[in-house]
Formats: C-alpha cells, structure tokens, sequence
C-alpha cells in the first residue's frame, strides 16, 4: 500500500512539472493558439493531478491512524498547489494585449485556415488524455474494491447482529436455568433437614422402646425374686411342723 502511495506521489509530480512547463509557455507564447494550445495541455496535466490525488487518498483509507493523517496533510498540500495553478492557467488564458485581442478575433474570423496544434503537442495531448483514461479506470478499480468492502463490512455487521442475539438468548436461557438450580438447591436442602429431623425422630423412638424393654425386663426380675422368699420361708415352716410332729 506505502508503495503504491509513493508512485501515485511521483506519478502526481510529474503531472505538476508539465502543468508547471504548459502554463510558462502559455503565459510566454505569443500566438493565440500556441497559447491556448500550451493552456489546454496544462488543463489536462492538472485534471491528471487531480485524479492521482484522488487514488492516493483512495489507497490511503486502509492505513494505520499516523500514517493516514500525514498523508492527509501532503494531499491539502497537493490540493492547493493544483489550485494555485489553475489559478496561473485562468490568467494565462485571459492575458492578452491589444495586438492579440486583435490577432485573436482575426483568428476566429478564420478560424477555418489557422493551423491547429503541432505534433509535438497533439502527441503531449494524447499523452495526457491516454493518462487521464487510465487514471479513471484506477479510480473505477477502487470504487468498485471500496464498493465490495463496504458489502462485506454490511454482511459482517449483520452476522455480528445476529450472533449477539444468540448471545442474548443464550444468557437468558442460562439466567433462567441458573434460577431452577437454585430453587433444586433449595429443596435439596429443605428435603436433607427433614430427613435429618426424621432420622433423630426415629433414634428417640427406638432409645424410649428399648428403655422400656430394659424396664420391663428389670422389672420382671425383681418382682420372681420377691415371691419365691415367701413361698421359700412357708415351706421351712411346715417341715419344722412336721419334725415337731413326728417326736414321740
């Protein structure tokens, strides 16, 4: 790209040095038509000028910040330098003495046996205007390539539109899946504490029926132990009756 800069800016001065030569020799021709000849070759190096100008600032969107904005202040400087000559060529064509004030109605009154500009100039002129031709289709090429870039920037900003709707949704989606995890969350807990109460629930109930077992057991224990002494002590009784009894 910093190439084609640097020969679209040689291509541009040389287009200023022949507008530069053609409005010197139009302000020092002496004949109309030399002069008007020198101007029309001067017109169509600054129109040349022109189109390069528009090519570099064409070339120059796609380069960095610093670097487009140094170019930005050569094109001004390119810019007013092409005015300042239109300005030299508009009086170049309007200087004219008397004597060729004269000569030039002269030669519009014959304007059909004056003779028309030489071949070194017609060849300067196809020169300039084969230029011009070619400067044209450049500018037609980055249209075109600007044109393109500019569909492909629209299509990569439509899939980006559609692919931040997706986002959106995708995060919706996960907001309301994050609130079913929590309210799962919830009830998780909810259902540990109550098997938890439950499970305490169930050890109390089994520690109170195996106290009362124990009690129960205990209980009947004691309560065999107490009636056998009396039924013990009755059965002493009689035999000592009986041995009393049985003495002569």
């Amino acid at each position: 790209m910093a190439d084609a800069i640097a020969s679209y800016e040689l291509e541009y001065k040389g287009h200023i040095a022949a507008a530069e030569i053609k409005i010197e020799q139009a302000e020092r021709a002496d004949r109309e038509d030399d002069r008007r000849a020198a101007a029309a070759s001067g017109d169509h190096a600054i129109e040349a000028a022109k189109d390069v100008v528009q090519l570099m600032e064409l070339e120059g969107r796609g380069l960095p910040a610093q670097a487009r904005s140094d170019l930005q202040s050569r094109l001004r400087a390119c810019r007013s330098s092409i005015g300042e000559l239109k300005a030299r060529l508009k009086e170049a064509r309007n200087a004219g003495t008397p004597q060729r004030d004269g000569d030039r109605i002269r030669e519009e009154l014959f304007a059909g046996h004056s003779p028309g500009p030489n071949r070194e100039e017609r060849e300067s002129m196809l020169s300039s205007s084969n230029r011009i031709a070619s400067g044209t289709e450049r500018i037609k090429g980055v249209h075109s390539t600007v044109r393109e870039m500019e569909e492909t920037g629209a299509s990569i900003m439509n899939d980006l539109h559609s692919q931040r709707e997706t986002l959106l949704k995708t995060k919706s989606t996960l907001a309301h899946t994050s609130e079913g995890l929590e309210s799962s969350r919830r009830l998780v807990r909810s259902m540990a504490r109550r098997a938890a109460g439950n499970k305490l629930v169930m050890y109390l109930v089994i520690f109170l029926i195996g106290a009362i077992i124990i009690f129960v057991l205990r209980k009947q224990t004691g309560g065999g132990a107490a009636a056998e002494a009396p039924v013990a002590a009755a059965t002493q009784v009689d035999s000592d009756e009986w041995k009393v009894t049985a003495k002569p």
